[in-house]
């Protein structure tokens, strides 16, 4: 495995750590936004 595989690969799993983090938090305003109410559409 040469140097830009693993430097590819690392930013691969950033990419995924991000989006999932986002998409989690995403997740979790909408419940919220549900419970109370507050959902504008």
């Amino acid at each position: 495995m040469t140097w830009w595989q693993i430097i590819l690969i690392v930013l691969v799993i950033i990419l995924l750590a991000v989006m999932l983090a986002i998409w989690a938090k995403a997740q979790a305003y909408r419940r919220d936004a549900e419970e109370h109410g507050d959902l504008d559409g």
